[in-house]
């Protein structure tokens, strides 16, 4: 049986160390109907000798495997030219084997190209450049469908926020930014095709994606994620209860610290141990029981029926707020509101929520842990351009009615589903 297993190659001696296996070949296949220089049809050709090259293919066996084929020289009698036979499943650039470059497609996605060229024998630069030919063809080739609710968040990776679109209802990932600045938030944004169809984008409270979807989407109705808002009232909560130490002896003031979790847990979710030892705080610390009601009633705030009520709520809420000791602890809380109050409150009329957020932070936390040399360009390939990944859906039904006909059914890609993908990667660990 063939060890390389490719077509009109004869292989006639293997060598192998340690690390590494080279195979020596001879090309055995019918010559040439056309020459490639004049490509006359009725040329005539002879023999002129044989040619040797070098090429790498797949690993074998966790070994490298080059392959030293020994191949014809052809001259045409018409025009006179030499030229080498060509070699069925050699890449016509590199000196490798097609399959070796689809294999380093593969890899770079999973992998550093450092990584790469030690698993196949080819140096770094050649890993690079392969890699980013597939990108390009990938981005060209690959479409997903546009989101009827986008969202946009971020997730941080490499020392740097990076914005992250998704399409809210199919829970997948539409596709990654390399950074949050305006004007590349613009340009990512004004890409997508069929923008009318985006009716609502939820982002968090960071301007530049306000002035983007203004600018590039200005029908759309913008919301403020519910969670983005719950999050800052919990930096208030926490705000207060490190201002409230400096009321407590040591002792308590070490205990209060170990508590924190306690404290933003919901009310209604608190077990009757924790209940007894949130109340038993409360009893010696009523500052730190007002706080702690200020949080649950605006969690309240989103139980709200409607908008209108909501809005009320709220107002209850500042007011009380304000008249607090530590008001100033919720401060980042009440200015946001002031100065986001219609997107926050469009939560009410749409209810949409960015819910990924959380489960691709694990992901860039993973990688970001990982230590080995990842690039936010990799992490984006990895995510976007592994077909494993993506969420396609086939048209159920696809008669032609009248016509009597089968037709090809319709297919729709929208992007990478992000339960499958959590499930591969969180699985690895």
């Amino acid at each position: 049986m063939s060890l390389l297993q490719l077509p009109n190659l004869k292989e006639i001696e293997l060598q192998e160390n340690e690390n590494d296996m080279l195979v020596k070949v001879e090309c055995e296949q019918a010559p040439p109907f056309v020459c490639p220089k004049c490509g006359d049809l009725e040329a005539t050709f002879y023999k002129h000798g044989n040619n040797t090259i070098q090429v790498m293919d797949i690993p074998i066996s966790g070994k490298r495997v080059g392959i030293k084929i020994k191949r014809k020289r052809y001259k045409c009698r018409s025009c006179g030219s030499t030229f080498n036979e060509s070699v069925k499943g050699t890449h016509e650039k590199r000196k490798m084997t097609d399959r070796l470059v689809t294999y380093i497609e593969k890899q770079a996605i999973k992998s550093t190209f450092t990584e790469v060229s030690r698993l196949v024998g080819v140096d770094e630069g050649t890993i690079r450049n392969i890699f980013s030919e597939y990108v390009e063809r990938a981005e060209s080739e690959i479409t997903f469908q546009t989101p009827r609710i986008l969202g946009i968040d971020e997730i941080h990776f490499n020392r740097k926020y990076r914005p992250i679109l998704t399409n809210i209802h199919e829970r997948t990932i539409y596709d990654m930014v390399e950074n949050r600045n305006k004007e590349t938030v613009i340009a990512r944004l004004s890409r997508i095709p069929n923008k009318h169809l985006i009716q609502v984008v939820t982002t968090n409270m960071w301007k530049p994606y306000k002035d983007a979807v203004n600018q590039v989407l200005p029908h759309a109705v913008l919301v403020i994620d519910k969670f983005h808002v719950i999050r800052m009232v919990n930096e208030g909560l926490e705000n207060c209860r490190k201002a409230i130490k400096g009321d407590m002896t040591q002792a308590a003031a070490k205990r209060l610290k170990g508590e924190r979790l306690l404290l933003l847990k919901r009310y209604k979710d608190l077990d009757e141990k924790g209940l007894f030892k949130l109340h038993g705080w409360f009893d010696d610390f009523p500052d730190l029981r007002e706080a702690y009601l200020l949080k649950e009633l605006f969690y309240g705030i989103y139980d709200a029926p409607t908008r209108y009520v909501a809005e009320q709520l709220f107002e209850k809420w500042l007011e009380r707020c304000l008249q607090f000791k530590f008001a100033n602890c919720f401060g980042a809380i009440t200015s946001s509101v002031g100065n986001w109050h219609y997107e926050i409150f469009n939560y009410f009329d749409y209810r949409v929520t960015n819910t990924l957020t959380e489960a691709l932070n694990n992901l860039a936390r993973k990688y970001d842990q990982a230590g080995r040399g990842y690039t936010f360009k990799m992490l984006r390939a990895n995510m976007m351009y592994n077909t494993n990944f993506h969420k396609v859906k086939v048209e159920r039904f696809n008669y032609e009615g009248m016509l009597g006909m089968i037709r090809q059914p319709q297919k729709w890609n929208y992007g990478i589903d992000v339960s499958t993908l959590c499930d591969k990667w969180l699985a690895e660990d």
